[in-house]
């Protein structure tokens, strides 16, 4: 647990980031905007607080509330990684077609 608390709460949030990217590229491709003027997404407000924010946290109220806690955290996380997952994934095949 200790190894896989970090790791699946660090990926979540990647993913989690990265997720919105591709419905502004959908957004731009349909546009026609061409390659230069393209929008994009930072993860930096986002991806280095928030993640060790919820994992410190996470270890404090397991360590003095409940150890279930954890548990609770890995698999809100886990959902939330394959869901950024599956929408990454659809934003793919989606941009796929469109240039096809």
């Amino acid at each position: 647990m200790n190894i896989l608390l970090p790791v699946v709460i660090f990926l979540a949030w990647i993913a989690f980031t990265i997720a919105p990217s591709g419905k502004i590229a959908i957004e731009d491709t349909q546009n026609q905007v061409p390659a230069d003027k393209r929008r994009g997404t930072s993860i930096l407000p986002v991806f280095p607080v928030f993640p060790a924010m919820i994992w410190g946290l996470t270890l404090l109220l397991g360590r003095f509330i409940s150890p279930i806690i954890l548990w609770i955290v890995l698999g809100l996380h886990a959902l939330m990684f394959v869901a950024s997952c599956f929408v990454i994934i659809r934003d793919i095949l989606t941009l796929k077609r469109i240039k096809i």
